[in-house]
């Protein structure tokens, strides 16, 4: 038998999803587990939605080998660029040519950099970890270079995503755009379809299976020599959405050869995802002394 004691990075899961994730195994086993009473919660049989509390006891009585062996974390080499770091949360400058999250193709990528980091550091030890990985709150395409926000426990990722999904973490990003739109600042909405082969997206103007709503504005910050550098903020967050946005209005990005950008005259994409805002308006609970904090690069 083997007894777990919920701690704050279990609590508040859902009974199946965090077995699922401690035991390796699918949901269906799980539900069978419960039924035929081989998983007790404080000593009782668990509803299946039953939610997990911190100081909860979980009781599994399974075979000795019935966990799938964890494989050892190998670390990875390489310096982070950190802009801010607390106990919850890490804010990182990602550069040009960096994946967000690995691929079939690529391994290395900076969540990956994340947990090596941490790993290193000791805060963050998968052996012992019952069922939290360090991970990042939102992504950036590869070529885009800025900030990204990573939790370190799963209070903060929680808390992160939700500000994120309710709009109260403002993400702006600055791009020289080839020409200039045909005002001085406005809105983009529409729907974003991908295609998944070429990995390359378009902008819809009305609702179709499969396409996504889409929405940023746009400030005219300077022009240029036949270019203009705008500010631009996401209302939502989309792969490929301000580069298809921009490209849809008729104004690419300066380097963007996929989606019509000029690449002769620059060595990199000229978009940078250069400021967060934590505003807040609502309760933030671990995380309020936040509020009202800005980062830029």
């Amino acid at each position: 038998m083997e007894r777990i004691i919920i701690g704050a990075n279990e609590a508040g899961q859902r009974i199946d999803a965090f077995l699922m994730k401690h035991l390796c195994v699918p949901k269906g086993l799980i539900y069978r587990l419960i039924r035929t009473n081989k998983i007790k919660l404080n000593r009782k049989k668990p509803a299946i939605d039953a939610r997990l509390c911190l100081q909860d006891t979980l009781e599994l009585y399974l075979p000795p080998d019935f966990h799938t062996e964890k494989k050892a974390f190998v670390p990875i080499a390489y310096n982070l660029d950190i802009v801010y770091e607390d106990s919850h949360i890490l804010i990182l400058h990602k550069p040009t040519g960096l994946l967000s999250q690995p691929d079939d193709c690529h391994s290395e990528a900076l969540s990956e950099y994340v947990k090596s980091y941490l790993y290193q550091k000791g805060d963050w030890n998968p052996s012992t970890e019952l069922s939290f990985t360090p991970a990042l709150c939102h992504r950036l395409d590869r070529n885009t270079e800025g900030l990204v926000i990573a939790a370190k426990t799963a209070t903060a990722l929680r808390i992160i995503n939700e500000k994120i999904k309710n709009r109260e973490i403002r993400k702006l990003y600055k791009a020289w755009v080839v020409d200039a739109p045909s005002s001085l600042s406005g809105e983009m909405k529409g729907y974003i379809l991908k295609d998944k082969k070429n990995n390359k997206s378009k902008i819809v103007e009305y609702p179709c299976e499969n396409a996504k709503h889409v929405h940023a504005s746009w400030t005219t910050l300077t022009s240029e020599k036949g270019r203009t550098l705008l500010e631009l903020e996401l209302f939502s967050g989309r792969s490929h959405q301000l580069r298809t946005q921009l490209a849809h209005l008729g104004c690419p990005i300066v380097g963007d050869g996929k989606y019509g950008g000029d690449k002769k005259s620059v060595h990199a994409q000229q978009l940078i995802a250069y400021k967060i805002e934590f505003t807040f308006p609502t309760d933030a609970q671990e995380l309020n002394y936040l509020r009202g904090k800005i980062f830029t690069i």
